[in-house]
């Protein structure tokens, strides 16, 4: 994430993810699955604005990045169904600040969406971690990295990700981690390679509860560990053909069983000049195609929206400072 501060406002600006990797080990007791997942941010971002209040009142305004607003691709297009109640996890994730530091006091929170639901982006997650860095800035004047990794366990599976994929030191580099548990088990990888890709999100979203209830217990990946770990030597190499062959995601064939647009996607990219591979990403219905340039993943993305109902976006992995090397910058200024 991005953090700004103009007075006594604090801005954070969120990345999308998608994973290079995802396979599902099996079902807990307490009804998750246990992952194995490699996740990388990209530069397609929401951003949040908090000011704090004197009154206990969590006032969420959810407003459009882009020039054409929430535009509908079909009837069946939910992407942009954002809810501005407890519902969202923005709110959620500032009741549990509210809650662990004992604040008494209310947020008026603008969230300016960019990244699409229902799109296995990570863009809930996302808002639910910059709601908690900026809540405790905003009330606190601070950030306290513990509790920030406590709360986000506590309240959903890729949250801690973006709160803990970015490793310390050495300037920009990726945020790409390995998350295993819910999820929330992040060990972060360093890589300072920019890697340009192009995401697909087609007018019918998937419901990751469905998913996973069609996941079965069929197709189970052999070798994880291998796998995993000829991908990381694919991103050191700096090779995009050896990393685009081994992108992997268990999820996707219980998702393309209930959304046909997964494999009209990526049967569009096969044929699509510079594209090295594709995967979906997360739960669905996004596919992401790793491209040779990013010319040539704007390229790709202008035709994909011109020729077929979707939305298409030209990205390069997403690459700052940690959070706290961020905040030990601003603190100078």
């Amino acid at each position: 994430m991005l953090i700004h501060r103009e007075a006594s406002q604090w801005e954070v600006v969120v990345p999308a993810k998608v994973n290079l990797f995802l396979e599902v080990l099996g079902k807990r007791s307490d009804g998750y699955h246990d992952l194995d997942t490699v996740m990388l941010a990209i530069s397609l971002c929401d951003r949040l604005r908090f000011q704090a209040t004197e009154d206990l009142g969590l006032k969420l305004q959810v407003t459009s990045a882009s020039y054409g607003g929430f535009q509908k691709l079909s009837a069946e297009d939910n992407a942009w169904e954002i809810p501005t109640d407890h519902a969202n996890l923005v709110v959620k994730a500032l009741e549990a600040v509210r809650k662990r530091f004992g604040i008494v006091g209310g947020m008026n929170i603008e969230l300016i969406k960019g990244i699409p639901s229902q799109a296995g982006l990570g863009g809930g997650s996302a808002d639910a971690a910059g709601a908690i860095v900026g809540g405790m800035l905003a009330w606190l004047g601070a950030f306290h990295a513990e509790d920030a990794a406590e709360l986000a366990s506590g309240l959903g599976s890729d949250i801690n990700f973006f709160i803990e994929g970015r490793s310390e030191g050495a300037g920009p580099e990726n945020w790409l981690a390995r998350c295993v548990g819910r999820g929330e088990q992040v060990s972060p990888i360093r890589s300072d390679w920019k890697i340009d890709l192009v995401i697909v999100h087609p007018p019918l979203g998937c419901s990751t509860k469905d998913v996973f209830h069609r996941l079965g217990e069929t197709n189970r990946k052999e070798n994880a560990r291998f796998v995993v770990k000829e991908l990381f030597q694919s991103m050191e190499l700096r090779d995009r053909s050896v990393l685009a062959g081994k992108l992997y995601n268990r999820l996707e064939v219980p998702a393309a069983a209930g959304n046909p647009w997964i494999d009209r996607i990526r049967a569009i990219l096969v044929d699509e000049p510079g594209v090295r591979g594709s995967c979906m990403s997360g739960s669905g219905s996004s596919v992401f195609a790793v491209v040779d340039t990013a010319d040539r993943a704007e390229q790709l993305a202008d035709r994909l929206r011109t020729q077929h109902p979707v939305r298409a976006y030209a990205v390069q992995s997403w690459q700052t400072l940690s959070i706290g090397e961020q905040l030990a910058t601003l603190s100078r200024t």
